[in-house]
């Protein structure tokens, strides 16, 4: 299984959240819908989207010096 990067928002733990169906997956902060809203991209595999969510913008890219 992927190692999933601490949330980017709040710095709690990241995990698997499915659909009602099962077709979706995405990663959530474990604090979500408490006191963090962070949310990776919506995939149809853990993979992708553990690489969503483990994806991280580095202060050249936002233009930041």
């Amino acid at each position: 299984m992927t190692e999933l990067l601490p949330c980017p928002f709040c710095g709690g733990a990241g995990r698997f959240s499915r659909s009602l169906d099962g077709e979706v997956v995405n990663v959530r902060c474990a604090e979500w819908g408490k006191s963090c809203m962070g949310a990776g991209p919506n995939e149809y595999s853990e993979a992708i989207a553990a690489a969503g969510w483990n994806r991280r913008t580095s202060p050249l890219q936002t233009g930041e010096e």
